[in-house]
């Protein structure tokens, strides 16, 4: 027989805080290691889903390059669809003032785009282009051109007002081509939209108070346009912000207001001094832009009519963007004061007064200048057409073009 003998020593035993210990322990690196494969699963989704967003982005971006680039064929105010690598882009482009209003939207991501366009310059190098065919343009005192410029048969020569000859050394820092062609045509779509947009001025209402416009409007482009119509004065102290048109026989800006991309359209619209906004002005007898006052880029103003008009910049004024005066009246004006700024596209059939400066391109029938002893005729004093200091960004073309392929993006809206 097999006998066994044990110690009397006893077996030790496992204290149950050890067990504990490693309980925890065990536990502890289960939580930590499904946190390591959830954050693993969080990070491959967010990979993914940054390339899904990466894609539809790009798809978006290339949706727009399609609407921009594709000359009038988005042009129609209908709504056209592409198909990008599966998913149906819906885009549709039409006028909304001078500007062409381009609107991009995905099916699939519902990711969209919507931004203002606007046609390639063809006279881009042009510094001024003067259509009186009757009398050379004489310039005197610090008149500064440079940049191109075209004139009629008659030429450029020096002249004097009062004592006071041409100061520089040349009077054109340019190249200076003679033509017997007319001013340059405004774009079609432009005096379509503007003959339209005129033809909503209701007859006015002399007996009706002047009515004040306070309310906050803002109005998505995606939206169906916000239109507000009154036969009286509207004085606008409010927020406009969008796809907003204002429609009134006489239109005041107060300098509290704000206005961003809206279209104002009256008989005369005033722009109160020290007033900041972004918008367009559509009128038929007069314009008043205020002292120190500034509309900044991309605005337009757009003038027309078979009876007097005038256009008056006051004093330290400022427009970005494109300024058309059209007419065939004699006695219609076009005044940008001493200080005054156009920055960007003047084009102007009136009798024009440039006591200001314009940097970028001036179009102009006939110059005047009036003292208070002599009226000069198309003389230029003391002003400024610069070319070379307009900014790549204000690039803003009203006149007809057929270059029409490569439609630029100037303003990005939402």
């Amino acid at each position: 027989m097999l006998t066994v003998l044990l110690s009397n020593k006893q077996v030790p035993k496992l204290k149950a805080s050890s067990i504990y210990f490693a309980l925890v322990i065990i536990i502890l690196c289960s939580v930590f290691m499904t946190g390591l494969l959830q954050l693993f699963e969080f990070h491959k989704a967010i990979d993914n889903r940054l390339s899904l967003n990466n894609t539809q982005i790009r798809h978006l971006h290339e949706a727009w390059a399609v609407g921009a680039h594709s000359g009038t064929k988005f042009s129609t105010g209908k709504t056209e669809s592409v198909i990008l690598e599966r998913d149906t882009v819906l885009i549709a482009s039409e006028p909304w003032g001078a500007l062409q209003l381009l609107k991009v939207e995905m099916q699939q991501s519902h990711l969209r785009k919507v931004g203002f366009l606007t046609q390639p310059n063809k006279w881009d190098s042009t510094a001024l282009w003067v259509g009186d065919q009757n009398s050379p343009l004489a310039v005197a005192g610090n008149t500064n051109l440079v940049g191109n410029v075209v004139t009629s048969q008659k030429g450029i020569k020096r002249g004097n007002v009062g004592r006071n000859g041409f100061q520089g050394d040349q009077l054109v820092d340019g190249l200076v081509t003679i033509t017997s062609k007319q001013l340059p045509e405004i774009a079609q779509q432009i005096q379509t939209e503007a003959t339209k947009l005129l033809s909503l001025i209701p007859v006015r209402n002399l007996e009706k108070p002047s009515q004040a416009l306070n309310q906050t409007i803002n109005n998505s482009f995606f939206n169906e346009t916000k239109l507000i119509t009154s036969d009286s004065h509207i004085l606008i102290s409010s927020n406009l912000n969008g796809k907003v048109l204002i429609v009134a026989p006489k239109i005041t800006v107060l300098s509290n207001s704000q206005i961003q991309d809206a279209i104002l359209v009256a008989n005369e619209i005033n722009i109160e001094e020290r007033s900041i906004l972004v918008g367009q002005l559509f009128a038929l007898h007069s314009v008043t832009i205020g002292a120190d006052a500034e509309l900044q880029f991309p605005s337009t103003i757009f003038m027309e009519s078979t009876d007097t008009s005038s256009l008056h910049f006051a004093p330290g004024s400022l427009l970005e963007g494109l300024v058309i005066h059209s007419t065939r009246n004699p006695l219609s004006t076009t005044e940008i004061s001493d200080g005054a700024m156009i920055h960007g596209q003047l084009y102007s059939m009136a009798k024009t007064e440039l006591k200001g400066t314009v940097y970028g391109n001036a179009f102009i029938q006939s110059f005047y200048l009036k003292t208070p002893s002599t009226l000069y005729r198309n003389y230029l004093f003391n002003a400024t057409i610069d070319r070379n200091s307009r900014s790549h960004y204000i690039n803003l073309s009203g006149l007809k073009t057929n270059l029409l392929q490569s439609r630029e993006t100037i303003k990005w809206l939402e």
